[in-house]
Order: C-alpha cells, then sequence, then structure tokens
C-alpha cells in the first residue's frame, strides 16, 4: 500500500500481551527493513483498549509534523489492497467527517456489524426485556444491531462504529479528545463516537473499502477469561450510560438487566423448563449487580 500511494508510519503497540512476540516482532522489523516507518513499543503494564490506543495518539499528537489522519486499527485485523488509499481520499475530500469506517469482514467472508445504534436509556430498557425481538413489528427500531439496511453498498452516517478500525482527522483527536480510560475494554468506541456527534460532528460508515477482521485477538480466551470479559462486557456497557446520560441512567439500565433476567427466569419455569436453566438467569443477575464497581485490569 504504500507502494502505490497512500504514505504512512505505523506506532505498533505491545499491551502487555505477556506471550514473548516483542522479540520476534523486532527481528521481522530489522529483517524486513521495517524500522524507517514502525515504530515498536513495548507498555510495561497491560493499558486495556483506550489506554493502549491513548498511548499512540498521544505520540502523534506529540510529534512536530503531525500526520492530516490517525487509523487505529486491531491487531487481528487484515488491510485490504487499497482500502488505505480510499479511506484517506474519503477524508480528504469530505472534511466534515470527524470518524470514519470501512467494510468488516469476518474470517469466512461475511459481513461484520460495525455500525449500530446508540445505546439510550430507552433502547437499552426495551432491550433488557427482549422486547426489539420478540415484538420487532412495534419495537424493531430499538434493535441495537441496525441490521434494516445493506452495509455492503449503502454509505451512511451512523450513530456510532466499532474501535476495529477507525479513521479520524488529527483535528478531531486534538478538539474532542482521546478515548475515556475509564473504560478498560468495551465501550470505549460508543463513547467517543457519542461526544463527537455532540460536538457537531460526522460519524460515517462507507463500504467502499474492506478490511478482515477475525475477531478475538484483544480478548481471546487463552488471555482472557470468559467470565472476565464478561465482566468487561457489563461495565463497559453500564459505563456508557453514566458518561453519554449521566448515573441516573446507569443504575435504571442495570435494574432493568436483572428485572429482565427474573422475568425470562419465570418465563423459562412457567414452561416447565429446568431448574438448572431458570437458575442461569438467577446468576447471571447476580453478576451483574455485584461484580462491577471495581476499575478493572487484565
Amino acid at each position: 500500500e504504500r507502494a502505490t500511494g497512500a504514505a504512512f508510519n505505523v506506532l505498533l503497540l505491545d499491551n502487555a500481551s505477556g506471550d514473548e512476540s516483542g522479540p520476534a516482532i523486532r527481528t521481522a522489523i530489522d529483517e524486513n527493513g521495517w524500522e524507517t516507518w514502525v515504530e515498536f513499543i513495548e507498555s510495561e503494564e497491560n493499558l486495556g483498549f483506550a489506554g493502549g490506543n491513548n498511548l499512540l495518539m498521544e505520540r502523534v499528537l506529540e510529534q512536530e509534523r503531525t500526520p492530516p489522519f490517525i487509523l487505529l486499527l486491531n491487531n487481528d485485523t487484515v488491510v485490504h489492497p487499497g482500502c488505505l488509499n480510499y479511506v484517506v481520499n474519503r477524508l480528504k475530500e469530505d472534511p466534515s467527517i470527524s470518524m470514519l469506517s470501512c467494510n468488516l469482514l469476518n474470517g469466512d467472508g461475511s459481513i461484520q456489524n460495525v455500525a449500530r445504534r446508540m445505546p439510550t436509556p430507552m433502547t437499552e430498557t426495551l432491550t433488557a426485556f427482549g422486547l426489539p425481538y420478540s415484538m420487532p413489528r412495534l419495537f424493531g427500531w430499538a434493535d441495537l444491531e441496525d441490521g434494516d439496511w445493506d452495509r455492503a453498498t449503502v454509505t451512511r452516517e451512523v450513530d456510532w462504529l466499532g474501535g476495529a478500525f477507525m479513521c479520524m482527522p488529527t483535528e478531531t483527536a486534538r478538539q474532542t479528545g482521546l478515548f475515556d480510560t475509564d473504560f478498560f475494554f468495551y465501550g470505549e468506541d460508543i463513547e467517543l463516537c457519542h461526544r463527537i456527534r455532540k460536538q457537531g460532528g460526522r460519524v460515517i460508515f462507507d463500504p467502499g473499502a474492506t478490511t478482515t477482521h477475525f475477531g478475538g485477538g484483544s480478548s481471546d480466551t487463552k488471555r482472557v477469561h470468559n467470565r472476565r470479559r464478561e465482566t468487561f462486557h457489563w461495565k463497559g456497557r453500564f459505563l456508557v450510560q453514566k458518561k453519554c446520560f449521566g448515573p441516573v441512567a446507569a443504575w435504571w439500565v442495570r435494574a432493568t438487566y436483572v428485572a429482565g433476567f427474573f422475568l425470562r427466569k419465570n418465563r423459562l419455569r412457567l414452561r416447565g423448563r429446568r431448574d438448572s436453566d431458570t437458575f442461569e438467569y438467577v446468576k447471571e443477575s447476580l453478576f451483574v449487580l455485584t461484580h462491577l464497581n471495581s476499575k478493572e485490569t487484565a
């Protein structure tokens, strides 16, 4: 891609992965002559998704000559030929865009949903009780997946974009700020996009370029136990409410999910399901209530 138009430098972070990949990466950089455009940084502690990306963006903003654009890219991605050229040209052509993502594919070639609706207190409440799925004609508008448009062909302004591929003008980072490091993993991309839109910026999904995102590279079960990953998910979910809509919204949404779990438990019991099935909903309710109060680290 560098040879065909898109001039870029890479800041590559080992976020305390603990897998001893650092020496192998440094060897690959030396052997391939990448040292002129790849800077490899190793963090002594896991800063989380927000903190790790912020470390790199701060490094960019401190440069004497800052680049016009910043691309945040997950480690479990493969950028397709022409993607970076397309994205850069798109941002150059439309200065009103504050954040841009492209068409992301799963490993099997299917389209990955990286553009979703904002989880407002109302949509989260309806989701907690399963209404967008059980009564789609009435409440389909609250489905956070926002699945009623063709992501393979349609370019549109969206509420938020997933963090696997986020490209922005450097000026966006200066004016809006970086990720909120109160998030460790999950939710920071939602909050940042909400902040951008609140300040009048535009968040755009454009399928004209493609990247494959295999998923799980930052949270695979070898590094993050499933229950711990679930803790990150729920903490991020409620922290989004607190940051974007206030503490009352966070507690309200938490309460609705607990109520929703118990309602599902009773529905299963009325249908004659085993006690072990209904117990899972009780266990999940207690988990949501008791495991989400401290700042997480990995």
